[in-house]
């Protein structure tokens, strides 16, 4: 077994993982296609060509290729795993006959003009707003707003507790901060480094008074921890 800490980087772990995943996605093709009563089926992402093989109407989800928009930046802190991954969205995409996606873009730029898919076959869905008024409104209380605000300034603190980085947010106990909040992986397509120089340039000018709360483990893009420390 390996040695290491981070599994997902050794060779023989990956190995192993794929031969597992392989065996499961046959067992899981064989009971998809003895499920006669099912009319079509749905798979929300393109990681799966096993899909394909389902002998019913299939449609799948499609959100993006970033690992062909930014093939350096994911060679980088991926190398052939994440080259395993694209082969797999390639051969999910080129062996699907119906797709939904959330944007013109990934419909018009990455189906059909790289991937030369039919356009009639691809339908747009936007995303729909999400908002976490029903995690985070108090009832049962007059002054209902107040009591909200309390409550999410204590889940800002908690949340604070958590940070990876624990002498960043050591010693903020005034939860009412003005803060930015970026609610990402941090990924080699997500900027970070643009944001964090960005945030630099505005708290040191003294335009902003702010903090900037960010989600996702530095340590997985080097660049961005770097920068941090």
């Amino acid at each position: 077994f390996p040695s290491h800490d981070n599994p997902k980087e050794d060779g023989l772990a990956l190995r192993m993982y794929r031969e597992m995943e392989n065996t499961e996605a046959s067992r899981m093709l064989k009971l998809a296609n003895s499920m006669h009563h099912i009319k079509a089926w749905y798979c929300p992402t393109a990681f799966w060509p096993h899909f394909n093989n389902i002998n019913a109407p299939r449609l799948v989800c499609v959100p993006d290729v970033v690992l062909s928009d930014y093939p350096i930046g994911f060679s980088e802190v991926g190398g052939n795993r994440f080259l395993q991954t694209f082969e797999n969205v390639e051969s999910t995409i080129y062996g699907a006959e119906n797709f939904v996606v959330y944007s013109q873009h990934v419909k018009w730029n990455t189906l059909v003009s790289t991937y030369q898919k039919p356009a009639s076959t691809i339908r747009v869905i936007h995303h729909a707003p999400n908002t976490l008024n029903q995690w985070i409104t108090v009832s049962g209380f007059e002054n209902l707003v107040e009591t909200t605000t309390n409550y999410c300034r204590s889940l800002l603190s908690a949340a604070l507790l958590k940070s990876k980085y624990y002498s960043h947010t050591d010693g903020i106990s005034n939860t009412s901060l003005n803060f930015i909040f970026y609610a990402s992986q941090l990924r080699p397509n997500k900027n970070v480094i643009t944001l964090l120089r960005a945030f630099k340039n505005l708290t040191d000018s003294g335009a902003i008074n702010h903090k900037l709360i960010i989600t996702g483990n530095p340590e997985g893009l080097p660049a961005v921890n770097d920068y941090i420390m």
